[in-house]
């Protein structure tokens, strides 16, 4: 096969594959999405590129909590997302803002939103869906007394200053999220094994939010935001925004992205809980819209089946898939080619918005299913190429361990998946 082509080093096990580590630093602490990719990768590509000084104009396509606009800001870097999760956009806007509160002020609204919550107030969601304790149900995402904690505070910052609002709605969330009785696992929401022990209530709500201030209050003085470098954030279809001409009209010397990887995982679902509380859908058809309209890498709802470019280099991984029927859905194949389908589409149309000799720095990872191993590193790579891109190398991030979702014996060993760096040039 085509394996020869994946280096290993000079980026191999130097952290540029998770969250984790850039979840502590200034600013990325503020919320951890376990989805999320390092912020090295931002770095080390920022720096590769890096013209005498040349401040440098950077896109990334699938935006997320805003790891590439932030990076690119704290290093003093114009940039652009695109995101299609509007809580993910809000994060991402608060992350970077350039809001620079005067102490006292912030804290002075901070402890006002506590104290005046303490009575707590109703919530919409309380008996919506699996959202609070209700006749029939055997778990729920929060306790009453926590939603109705959330409810009052948020009731109490709409009417704040507009410059407060969005940072202290941003902790209300974050907040209430650390007090639900599940956690984000993969492709759904798990429940903690001690949640009704934990008994979480009002009273933890507000700790988490007074906590959260201090920490959020202290990365804006240590690491504030030059307004210069006040990235551009746009919500929606990065496969449809691209084309937009009223806008989209920029030119950028690098693309720093991690797409959706080939998991189906639908991310929008995952983030339900703070879609609703944040009030950026208020009902499950506005949700469906903002599904529907993800890349196509899960097959949770049914999207356009359309598909208008197919690999010659897929086609026998399908075929395979194809034959031993041994897949959980059987929508699995048409969701394999409709993901590179749309990354192709992507592709295409980075490649009018980059300037000559621009860069893209991709980080994907390969998946299985049916225990053949899709290669998406080098299917990605064979697109861009035939996009008229040239590659500058494949590296093997890492080999992950496997799963039992994907990963089944094939010809008597493992399937080994791993995460890669794709980086190409125009």
């Amino acid at each position: 096969m085509l394996e020869h082509l994946i280096f290993q080093g000079p980026y191999t096990d130097k952290d540029f594959f998770n969250f984790v580590k850039t979840s502590l630093e200034p600013r990325h602490r503020w919320y951890y999405f376990k989805e999320g990719f390092s912020s090295n990768v931002v770095k080390e590509a920022i720096n590769s590129n890096r013209i005498k000084n040349k401040q440098l104009n950077i896109l990334d396509v699938f935006n997320g909590c805003g790891t590439t606009m932030l990076t690119s800001s704290l290093l003093g870097h114009q940039s652009t997302g695109i995101e299609i999760n509007p809580f993910l956009e809000f994060t991402s806007i608060v992350k970077t803002s350039s809001f620079f509160p005067k102490k006292d002020i912030f804290f002075q609204f901070a402890n006002e939103i506590v104290n005046k919550s303490k009575g707590g107030s109703f919530s919409e969601l309380e008996g919506v869906s699996t959202f609070t304790m209700a006749p029939g149900l055997e778990k729920w995402l929060f306790n009453t007394s926590v939603i109705r904690r959330f409810s009052a505070m948020s009731e109490i910052i709409d009417t704040l200053p507009k410059g407060f609002k969005n940072i202290f709605k941003f902790i209300a969330l974050v907040s209430i999220m650390e007090c639900s009785n599940a956690r984000k696992d993969g492709k759904s929401l798990r429940y903690k094994t001690d949640w009704k022990s934990l008994k979480y209530s009002s009273s933890d709500v507000a700790k988490e939010f007074l906590k959260k201030c201090h920490i959020i209050y202290e990365d804006i003085y240590n690491a504030p935001i030059n307004n210069k470098f006040k990235p551009k954030l746009l919500l929606g279809d990065s496969r449809k925004v691209l084309t937009d001409k009223n806008r989209f009209t920029d030119k950028f010397d690098l693309l720093i992205t991690s797409p959706p990887y080939l998991n189906s995982f639908d991310y929008s679902d995952i983030y339900r809980a703070e879609l609703f509380l944040g009030g950026f859908v208020n009902n499950n058809e506005e949700l469906r819209k903002i599904r529907l309209r993800t890349l196509r890498s899960h097959v949770q709802v049914n999207w356009e089946q359309d598909i208008n470019f197919e690999s010659a280099m897929l086609r026998p991984y399908i075929e395979q898939i194809e034959v031993s029927g041994d897949y959980w859905n059987n929508r699995i194949p048409l969701m394999i080619k409709a993901y590179f389908d749309d990354l192709y589409s992507v592709m295409s149309n980075v490649k009018n918005h980059l300037n000559r000799n621009a860069e893209a720095w991709i980080v994907v990872s390969t998946s299985a299913y049916a225990g053949i191993h899709i290669p998406v590193d080098l299917l990605l790579a064979d697109i861009a190429c035939q996009l008229g891109y040239k590659l500058r190398g494949i590296h093997c991030l890492r080999y992950l361990r496997s799963s039992s979702q994907q990963f089944k014996d094939l010809n008597n060993k493992k399937t080994p998946l791993r995460e890669s760096l794709i980086i190409l040039k125009k």
